[in-house]
C-alpha cells in the first residue's frame, strides 16, 4: 500500500479490485489526536485511488480538528466531600478523555458540569465519585465518570475522639 509508505501519518489500509467496483482503497491516517479514514471506490486505476485517498486526508487534516475538551491525565479543580474519612475531601480525575471533532475555526460553546456522588469512606483510588456532563452548544454530548484521585481511609474511633478534643481546645 503506497499510502502507508508515502503519506505522513497513514498507518493502515486495504486495497482491492473487482470488475464491478474498480480500484478501491480504505485507509486510515493519524496526526496528533485526530484519526481520519478515507474510502475510495471505483477509481479507474491504482494510481488514482491513492491520489484520491491522499486528497481526502489532506482536506480532512487541513479543515478539521479534534479538540480536547476533557483531559483524563489532569485532576479537576473540583473536590468531593468524603463522610467519615481521615480526609474531608478528595480530588477527582475524569475516567477518560473527551474530544470534539469539528471544523477548524468553528464557533462552539462547551460547558462542563460536575455532579459529585455522596461519598463515604473508605474510598480507594479509582472509585467512581461523581460524573461530568459535557454540553456542546447547550446540548448534552457526553457523560464521563469521575474517579477518586487518591485513597481516603475510614476514620477510626480515635480519630473521632481527636476531632472532638480539637474542637474543645483540649
Amino acid at each position: 500500500n503506497k499510502l502507508i509508505k508515502f503519506y505522513e501519518g497513514c498507518d493502515g489500509g486495504k486495497t482491492g479490485y473487482t470488475a464491478e467496483a474498480g480500484h478501491c482503497v480504505a485507509a486510515t491516517a493519524k496526526r496528533g489526536n485526530m484519526r481520519l479514514i478515507a474510502v475510495v471506490v471505483s477509481a479507474p486505476d491504482s494510481k488514482t485511488r491513492f491520489k484520491e485517498a491522499s486528497s481526502l486526508f489532506n482536506y480532512g487534516f487541513a479543515n478539521y480538528t479534534n479538540k480536547m475538551i476533557v483531559d483524563s491525565s489532569t485532576p479537576l479543580n473540583a473536590k468531593v466531600n468524603v463522610r467519615g474519612g481521615v480526609a474531608k475531601e478528595t480530588q477527582v480525575i475524569p475516567e477518560k478523555d473527551y474530544f470534539s471533532f469539528s471544523q477548524k475555526n468553528s464557533e462552539e460553546e462547551f460547558r462542563i458540569e460536575f455532579n459529585p456522588s455522596g461519598v463515604r469512606a473508605p474510598v480507594a483510588k479509582g472509585d467512581v465519585v461523581g460524573e461530568l456532563v459535557v454540553y456542546k452548544n447547550n446540548e448534552e454530548v457526553a457523560r464521563i465518570n469521575c474517579l477518586a484521585f487518591g485513597d481516603v481511609p475510614e476514620k477510626s474511633y480515635f480519630g473521632y475522639v481527636a476531632d472532638i478534643m480539637q474542637e474543645w481546645g483540649i
